[in-house]
């Protein structure tokens, strides 16, 4: 029975420790902060530039503005 017990406290012990060393560093949350930022500074000066606020664009802002799909996708396909 001691034995078994000793076995499930290491056992407890190794999945811990595991899981302390799996999670991400200080720094690497920092950095994943900044990058979160940075992507949305860029998403709203992308949006500031096409005049268009996040729930007003549309195909046509991103197309180009004449929505040819079809035009879209063969300039897609000469490549």
């Amino acid at each position: 029975m001691a034995n078994n017990l000793i076995a499930f406290a290491l056992i407890v012990l190794v999945c811990l420790a595991a899981s302390s060393l799996a999670a991400p560093s200080p720094d690497d949350l920092a950095k994943y902060g900044e990058l979160e930022r940075t992507l949305k500074e860029l998403s709203t000066s992308i949006l500031a530039m096409t005049g268009a606020g996040a729930a007003e664009v549309s195909s046509s802002d991103v197309l180009g503005g004449d929505n040819d799909n079809a035009g879209a996708l063969s300039d897609m396909n000469e490549f």
